[in-house]
């Protein structure tokens, strides 16, 4: 018997369109297709046009400017959730009350006080939670972590990692909410700071501190816009400028609970670098290279056989063995070429395949309550100059939610 699933998008700017991709093409695992039904019910954005043009063009039935629409819609079964951050504290609750599975986008608030605050809100009401941590489920990235778990290079023991993009680059792009602390959060530490996060915790488990961090503003003032800022793009401004309170650039020396150290460095102003995310791990008896430029592939070197003249890396293509791989693409075949959308589609499909009781989340709310606190241990450490625990951070911050919820 075929169940039926409707879904709903909030957010209609690059990320809802994401995830909006990712539903329109979620059947295509074998697992829900001929077994899960997808409604594709309806699209929700302040910017009224913007909704009705991301609806039409992956195909879900209405728009609508005003989440209640779909609170008081019983064909929603399910939403995925894609607004500036300062927005997820008050329209979460809404939905899970009104009975709606929730995937968000990441990051999971503006503070890992408020991830914390929409964790314990979601595992309460008994409904399939997601965060949305597409990178992580490329099939090469999922490769890595079997081949670590499995002791391919041996015991791990330190990494240089990053995530670098250069939307930012131009010091004349307008003063949207990312900017403002207030209403982000952070800047880069929390914009592209929690995939590259969630990706090390894959592969490498908990972080265990954050030894140091260093955050700058390398563009202190940019235009005022005249209007909405939808992703990245340019904007009439009004002439003025206005100040940026959110970091540019950020580099935070970690340490791992397995004791693997290294450090992370993340940008928004990484000028001719479009979008690449990777990582660099050295074992004791290997090392791997990946960066999302090549999205279906790795460096692999160990240190077996013992043979100078021909022992160097080999780059290892990932293929239909890895399920993100086989039921993502319309050609699953080795070196075809998947990427980003496939990240996208397989999130979904896991969030769809939980909701219809096929398994759990890998990536629940209390994940990406992991990934936030990272963060938040990088601004306290940049802050104050001294190293921050996790563990410790995460107790402190657990009191003083329980002590404002009164459990």
């Amino acid at each position: 018997m075929t169940e039926r699933i409707g879904v709903a998008v909030v957010g209609a700017g690059m990320a809802g369109q994401a995830h909006a991709y990712g539903y329109r093409n979620a059947t295509m695992h074998p697992d829900l297709a001929g077994r899960v039904a997808v409604d594709l019910v309806a699209v929700v954005d302040a910017n009224k046009e913007l909704a009705e043009s991301t609806a039409a063009r992956y195909g879900f039935a209405t728009a609508h400017a005003d989440i209640q629409a779909i609170l008081d819609d019983p064909a929603v079964d399910a939403v995925s959730v894609a607004l500036p951050n300062n927005q997820y504290i008050g329209v979460i609750p809404r939905l899970l009350a009104a009975g709606k599975h929730v995937m968000a986008e990441k990051p999971l608030g503006r503070t890992a006080a408020e991830a914390l605050q929409l964790a314990r809100t979601a595992e309460k009401s008994g409904l399939v939670h997601a965060i949305s941590f597409s990178w992580r489920r490329l099939a090469a990235v999922e490769g890595i972590a079997k081949l670590v778990r499995e002791g391919a290079i041996g015991e791990p023991r330190h990494f240089s990692a990053w995530y670098l993009t250069d939307y930012a680059a131009n010091p004349e792009a307008p003063l949207s909410w990312r900017y403002d602390r207030a209403l982000a959060g952070g800047g880069a530490i929390l914009d592209i700071g929690p995939h590259i996060v969630s990706v090390l915790e894959h592969v490498l488990g908990r972080t265990g501190r954050v030894v140091a961090a260093d955050m700058r503003t390398v563009v202190p003032e940019r235009p005022v816009p005249a209007g909405a800022v939808v992703g990245h793009g340019p904007v009439a401004t009004t002439g003025e400028r206005g100040p940026v309170t959110t970091d540019d650039v950020t580099t935070a020396i970690t340490e791992f609970a397995s004791g693997v150290t290294g450090h992370i460095t993340v940008s928004r102003v990484a000028t001719g670098v479009p979008n690449s995310l990777g990582f660099h791990l050295i074992g004791s008896t290997g090392s791997i290279r990946f960066d999302s430029v090549h999205p279906d592939e790795f460096e692999l070197f160990t240190s077996s056989p013992p043979n100078g003249v021909t022992n160097g890396s080999r780059t290892v293509i990932v293929g239909p063995e890895y399920d993100s791989f086989a039921h993502t693409i319309p050609m699953p075949a080795r070196g075809v070429g998947s990427g980003y959308g496939a990240g996208f589609v397989a999130q979904v499909q896991e969030f769809l395949g939980a909701i219809a009781g096929n398994g759990t989340m890998q990536t629940d709310f209390f994940t990406g309550y992991r990934a936030m606190l990272v963060c938040s241990a990088a601004q306290r450490a940049a802050a104050t100059a001294s190293a921050v625990d996790l563990a410790a951070l995460d107790t402190e911050l657990r009191a003083a939610s329980s002590a404002l919820t009164g459990g």
